[in-house]
């Protein structure tokens, strides 16, 4: 009988065991809330992360942070104040770690959330069509469910430095209104980070003779002082206009090049100006004396900066990037990739800064990392890559695809080096139009599906990153195939599946 009731004890123990890992298995990636007053983040490449964290700070302990998918239902009808700093990206569409929120607020009871109060700061880029589009979504979906909003939707637009600036100081105001201490100098600086300048020290094309665009890789050397950024990070870099592009402007408005302004930055020329400004969407004024023509082409908004993944890791000293030209259809080239590949020469300067891309950091170095991407997304990858060689880590594996498997095969020489010791345990490179088996990322993953799943189960994560349209969303989709729909979902809540796809 003795024996019977250790073997029964046994027994229950061991079913309390399995109860409570599954119920932890389940929570992992939820959020925890503390106070009734919680911050939430949907961000893509972190701008929205950290200035939820700075609306965090406000006060002093008293609020929760988490992204905006770790929030429950049950989560959101317990909290009394709920403070959103949510970016959009793409086509309008939903950061990855914001994406399932709004299904979960539909779920509910039309007015479950009568006694929420809400505000959201959104961010987004009026150079696109969807202009701050998710927020505008998640307004209307908290408001129909009852939520009382405390603000209207204020809207940063990165187009507007000034414009972000005043709804920074409204968002401001209404944090103050809820007790709470925000910082405008220290989320402007987030938003609006110090230029720095940069010479190009090395510039060579990558992939001479492929089918595709060119594609250029760029080593830059910080004038002064050091710069600071991680793997994952983006650099923006500020480009200037072809001269060929604005000189017939200034004919036209009558303008001297070596015509003299007062500007923020001192007396310019108005050569200097017109490099850095937008003329691509704009009507030339109907004006009669050179004074006004150029005081109009000082007012006119800066060409806006290019976000590009860093290449490089652990050198405070110098950036690596790469870029591919953009050429349009009448065969001229993109503005920025101009800039950066053919209209400036070695020892040319420019303005840059970095961009946290906390999204896109790397886990802690005992986690193997899945590294997939495509064309110019070797970037980023090539920066885990280093920055696993530099610090040492966990092995990796990295999946790259591109189109022609004799001129398409950048950094192969790096990639033989690290393979051969260690820091990547497995290579592979798939070309779409290899003549005799043309294939992409996506297909490898399929076919090594089981392999991919051994991968994970050594704890590995997921860093994808390239072409949003076409690479990403086809590995997105293997993986909810090959894993689930729900699998993926806790793997981003979680942070094992990261994404920098542009």
């Amino acid at each position: 009988m003795i024996e019977i009731e250790k073997w029964a004890l046994a027994a229950m123990l061991a079913l309390f065991y399995s109860v409570i890992c599954w119920f932890l298995f389940r929570r992992r990636g939820a959020a925890t809330i503390t106070s009734d007053i919680v911050v939430a983040y949907a961000s893509q490449s972190g701008r929205a992360h950290l200035l939820a964290t700075k609306t965090a700070e406000a006060f002093t302990g008293a609020a929760s942070l988490c992204a905006l998918n770790q929030l429950s239902a049950e989560d959101v009808c317990g909290i009394r104040t709920l403070y959103v700093v949510a970016s959009t990206y793409g086509e309008g569409e939903p950061p990855d770690n914001g994406a399932a929120f709004s299904s979960v607020v539909q779920q509910l009871q039309p007015n479950a959330l009568s006694a929420l109060e809400f505000a959201i700061l959104g961010l987004g880029d009026s150079h696109y069509p969807e202009f701050c589009a998710f927020a505008k979504s998640l307004y209307g979906t908290l408001h129909a469910r009852g939520a009382t909003p405390l603000c209207t939707l204020l809207e940063m637009d990165a187009a507007n430095p000034r414009l972000e600036q005043q709804v920074l100081t409204q968002w401001q105001r209404q944090l103050q209104a809820g007790d709470g201490v925000f910082s405008f100098k220290a989320a402007d600086q987030l938003v609006h980070p110090t230029r720095q300048r940069a010479a190009i020290c090395e510039r060579r094309l990558l992939n001479p003779g492929s089918p595709g665009a060119p594609m250029y890789f760029l080593s830059l050397s910080v004038n002064q002082g050091a710069v600071s950024y991680q793997a994952g990070d983006i650099i923006e870099i500020f480009p200037k206009n072809n001269a060929s592009s604005y000189e017939s402007i200034l004919a036209q408005l009558e303008i001297g090049g070596e015509s003299l302004t007062d500007t923020q930055g001192g007396k310019r020329t108005a050569t200097e100006i017109a490099a850095t400004r937008d003329l691509y969407r704009v009507s030339l004024p109907s004006l009669n004396n050179k004074t006004d023509n150029l005081k109009w082409l000082n007012n006119l908004p800066e060409l806006a900066p290019r976000q590009y993944s860093i290449a490089s890791a652990g050198n405070n000293k110098s950036l690596e990037i790469v870029v591919r030209q953009h050429i349009a259809d009448n065969g001229t080239l993109g503005v920025a990739s101009g800039f950066l590949t053919e209209h400036t020469s070695l020892g040319d300067e420019l303005e840059f800064c970095i961009k946290q891309n906390i999204e896109f950091h790397s886990p802690d170095a005992d986690k193997p990392l899945i590294l997939i991407g495509n064309g110019s997304g070797i970037a980023g990858l090539r920066a885990h890559l280093k920055h696993r060689a530099c610090s040492g880590g966990a092995p990796c594996w990295l999946l790259y695809g591109e189109r022609d498997p004799q001129a398409d095969r950048p950094f192969a020489g790096e990639l033989t080096e690290w393979l051969a010791c260690g820091v990547l345990e497995q290579l592979d490179c798939v070309f779409s139009r290899d003549p005799t088996h043309p294939e992409y990322v996506q297909d490898r993953m399929r076919a090594n599906a089981d392999l991919l799943e051994h991968w994970l189960q050594r704890d590995a994560c997921i860093l994808v990153c390239g072409s949003r349209l076409g690479m990403g969303e086809g590995v997105h989709s293997v993986l909810e195939d090959i894993l689930g729909l729900k699998t993926v979902a806790r793997m981003q809540a979680e942070g094992r599946y990261r994404r920098d796809v542009y």
